[in-house]
This record gives structure tokens, sequence and C-alpha cells, in this order.
């Protein structure tokens, strides 16, 4: 790019050119954390470099095919900011607006969906250990995060109230950039609403989801049923950490809540209870 005179921007990025590419090398180095000791700081580009490169990732020239590909083919079907089951915007995980040199850098982009707006250009904190994850480079985004929390409402679970934990251990390192993320990445999209709208749709159909006996069926049955659905929705979304095996994560680990569901599934099967009254 910086040498086609075909672009608008030439011949206004052979100047930075070696000042870009090392701080596409130290991004590498840092393994897309802004934490470590090494971590780019902001190039102090012109004001026309700026714009010349936010306006390429806006309106991409051909050599820059590659951001609809990431856009559209790096994740079909779960975020992997956030969790949701959408996708169709591109994140900069180094906001563009603060790290201009990074707009157009395939391993800042990261396919998301409106998480990406919602989460503005928070990408680290004042604390120790505070930043977003990055899905590139942290590894521990392979592990199960978070899990959902349900409290009863009214002294019952009918409509609880819903809530996220963090599974990690507290002492982890990893533990301060979980939270972080959680915070200014998952809690600001409508993640807490989808929970709140799927937890009767498991009780109304509950068969689409437990493999249970027909008839009667023990505690330990439903137990295993539980996890057993939530290992579909691991495979399934290829990731434990999407919204829906956040739900049956945790209610892999309520009794109160698994008691409640146990209920009206014989309530259901009995007649006692009608779905529409769920």
């Amino acid at each position: 790019m910086a040498v086609n005179p075909a672009l608008a921007s030439y011949p206004r990025l052979r100047a930075p050119l070696p000042s870009l590419l090392a701080q596409y090398e130290a991004y590498m180095r840092a393994n897309g954390n802004p934490l470590v000791v090494d971590a780019p700081k902001p190039l102090k580009l012109s004001t026309r470099v700026k714009d010349a490169l936010r306006k390429h990732y806006a309106s991409p020239p051909a050599l820059l095919a590659f951001l609809a590909d990431i856009r559209d083919r790096g994740s079909p079907d779960v975020c992997p900011m956030c969790g949701s089951l959408k996708t169709g915007t591109l994140d900069h995980i180094f906001p563009k607006n603060i790290f201009a040199e990074f707009a157009i850098f395939s391993r800042n982009l990261v396919p998301a969906c409106d998480c990406n707006s919602l989460r503005r250009e928070s990408y680290k904190g004042d604390g120790a250990g505070e930043r977003v994850l990055h899905p590139y480079f942290d590894a521990v985004m392979n592990q199960r995060l978070l899990r959902a929390g349900l409290s009863s409402s009214s002294g019952s679970f009918q409509k609880p109230i819903i809530g996220l934990n963090i599974c990690i251990p507290a002492g982890s390192p990893f533990f301060a950039a979980v939270n972080y993320h959680l915070e200014n990445v998952v809690l600001r999209t409508q993640i807490i609403e989808y929970l709140e709208c799927f937890w009767p749709k498991i009780l109304r159909f509950y068969s689409d989801y437990f493999r249970l006996p027909d008839g009667n069926f023990t505690r330990p049955q439903l137990d295993h049923a539980v996890d057993e659905a939530l290992a579909v929705f691991d495979r399934r979304r290829s990731t434990p950490n999407n919204w829906d095996s956040m739900l049956f994560a945790g209610l892999a680990v309520n009794i109160q809540a698994k008691t409640y569901l146990e209920q009206t599934i014989r309530n259901l099967r009995s007649g006692a209870l009608r779905p529409e009254d769920i």
C-alpha cells in the first residue's frame, strides 16, 4: 500500500512505514496485551496518515480484501468477544481512535457483534491486570470463564434473578482481566435479558434440552441430563463461553435451581402445570 500510486494515501504511508511495521512486531511480541512492559504505545503520526489508515479500514481497497474475510468468516455464529450468537462487525482490540496504526492490522481485528460499539474504547483499566481479553492470544478463553448465577425471586425460580459469575479462581493471574472483560464487554450487551428469556424456554420445552426417561426419573438422571446438555452447547458453539452454555453451566452447579427444574418437569408431565403458565 505504501508504494501503490493508485491509492489516495500514496505517498503518505511511505515515510512512517518502518514505524508501522515495528508497531506490528511489537504487538505480536506483546501477544496483544497492552499491559506488558514492551507493549506498543500509540505512534505519533500525522493527522493525514491517521485519517488515511482509518479511511482504508472504512473503505478497503482490493489489497485489504482480508478484512471482509475476517468479518464474515472468522466466527460465523458466536461472537468471540462476548459469546453472543451473532457477529457481523470487526472489533479493534486496540481501539483505532487511539491506535490508528492498528486500524488495518489483521491481528488487532476480531469478528464481533454489537458489543464492539458498546465497548467503545475500553481496552485496559487502571488496576493491575485489568484489560480486555484477546481471542487470538489468550488461551484462557478456551476454558469456561463465566457462568450464570441464578437466585430465587420471591422464593421462586420461575423468574430468577440472573447475574454472571467468574469461574476461574480469584488467585488466577487472569482473574483481573476476566473481570475487566466481563464488566466492559459482556455486561454491556443484552446478555442478562437474553438469559432471562431463555430460562422459561428451558422450563417449557425441557424435552428439547434434556434426555430423560419417559415416566419417572431420578435426580441423578436429571443431573446427568443437565451436564449432557451443557456439553452439547459447548460442542455446538465451539466454545464454553457462549451465552447458552453460560446459563446451563450456572444451572449445573445450582442445587436450588435444579430442584425447581425437577419439580417443574414433574408438574408438566402430570398435567398439574401447563407450559403456557410458565
